[in-house]
């Protein structure tokens, strides 16, 4: 009998040994719920199956190595059950940890296959390219937007620099590095990372601006200290001419030479103290129509050797500025000037209108001119200081003019077209009080 069970439990090992259980359960039960069993036979019965297991397992060490075995297994099982699932927990926790980074990396980036397809935009370089992932994800990338990108693919080699790209907001000035990386399967394509830099670019460029301004600065203190010099000699000339008028006429024109000596003497002591102008005459009462008809008196020789004329137009009740005189007179000169030279070149001998007039509380001053305009991608820029088209040039004077105006609480602005332009200047109007008083 014995050659008969081992072939049974050799072909059926584990299993024979889990049925045998089985039944020994099954009678233990069995015997419970009937309650009729001698309690003698069921500890027999128990006995001669336990008895019976351990003689196969005794006789046949395989069967035992099977079970150990099987045990082993499970085992291992559980144990890469743990593995697996505390991998997949770790690498949703690196998914989050990648997704915080890259949502505070100031750097976006792209990744591109070896055709020049766009397969990954990260969020924030969707953002700073002013296009959404959907526009570009699937698609292949132009040389005309992406230069760097495309040149780095077609030359195998890690590249850098900068490029101007229009977004709905304006343009924008971006830093790219792209390189080369292996994709699967041997591809090689290119990741490209991006930032941008126009905030520090303005920021540069205000520093070299304020080292410039330094410079200027020195320049200022020796030039005025110069010509002071020589004013004064005019100033005496044209006292002792008073003195002694020729003609009734010559002492009219000698006091208006004494009048804008000193007018340009109070002009470079502002420039001395341009961040702390002298506002003292802010408060005293003066009149735009006889600021307008010196201006006219000053620009006479102009007018008659350029053919242009200068029309001055002041609405009444005439306007009360509460602004510097000679600060507005020379944000005016410099206006006109500008207007004079831009005709000039164009050849219009037309009419430049110098007009004020008062809405409320706020007075208006306007310059119009009849020249050929200024270029509309200028617009924004004619205010930057040593900003200017001109060969002899300085680019100051319409930086300092909207410096004055915004000083007094004031705007500049311009209207250009090809058929002229309109400088607009508004300023508190002075109170009847002050006037009064």
């Amino acid at each position: 009998m014995k050659p008969s069970l081992t072939r049974v439990f050799q072909r059926r090992q584990l299993t024979g040994v889990l049925v045998g259980l089985l039944l020994l359960a099954a009678i233990n039960l069995f015997c419970f719920f009937a309650q009729s069993a001698p309690v003698g036979l069921v500890v027999l019965l128990n006995v001669v199956f336990f008895g019976c297991i351990s003689l196969i397992l005794l006789y046949d060490h395989r069967l035992f190595r099977q079970i150990l075995s099987d045990l082993s297994l499970l085992s291992l099982f559980r144990a890469c059950d743990k593995t697996a699932s505390f991998a997949f927990a770790e690498t949703a926790n690196l998914a989050v940890q990648k997704s915080q980074l890259l949502s505070n990396y100031p750097w976006g980036y792209l990744i591109a296959d070896s055709q020049g397809v766009c397969l990954e935009l990260s969020e924030r370089g969707a953002a700073i390219l002013g296009r959404t992932p959907e526009q570009l994800v699937g698609k292949a990338l132009s040389a005309e937007e992406f230069p760097l990108t495309i040149q780095a693919l077609t030359q195998q080699t890690p590249l850098e620099g900068e490029r101007t790209i229009q977004r709905e907001n304006g343009s924008c000035t971006l830093y790219c590095s792209v390189f080369p990386f292996q994709l699967c399967f041997g591809e090689v394509g290119v990741m490209s990372t991006f930032v941008d830099i126009s905030e520090t670019k303005a920021l540069i460029a205000k520093i070299h601006q304020m080292d410039r301004l330094c410079m200027v600065g020195e320049m200022v203190s020796i030039i005025t200290h110069d010509i002071r010099n020589p004013l004064a000699s005019i100033k005496g000339l044209a006292q002792l001419g008073e003195l002694t008028p020729e003609r009734a006429e010559q002492l009219g024109l000698y006091r208006r030479i004494d009048a804008m000596v000193n007018d340009v003497n109070q002009y470079l002591e502002q420039i001395l103290c341009y961040s702390r102008p002298d506002r003292d005459e802010a408060g005293s009462h003066w009149s735009i129509r006889s600021l307008f008809e010196n201006i006219v008196l000053m620009l006479q020789g102009k007018m008659t050797s350029t053919g242009i004329k200068l029309q001055v137009e002041v609405s009444e009740p005439e306007p009360q500025l509460a602004m510097n005189r000679l600060e507005l007179q020379h944000v005016l000169l410099n206006l006109i000037n500008n207007a004079f030279e831009a005709m000039s070149a164009a050849e219009i001998k037309g009419v430049i209108t110098l007009r004020a007039w008062q809405e409320a509380e706020t007075a208006f001053i306007e310059v119009s001119d009849e020249g050929p305009g200024i270029p509309p991608e200028n617009i924004s820029r004619i205010w930057n200081i040593f900003y200017t088209t001109k060969p002899n040039g300085s680019g100051i004077g319409l930086a300092m003019a909207k410096r004055s105006i915004e000083q007094h609480q004031g705007t500049i602005g311009v209207v250009s077209s090809p058929e002229g332009t309109t400088f607009t200047i508004k300023l508190p109007a002075r109170q009847a009080a002050d006037i009064s008083g």
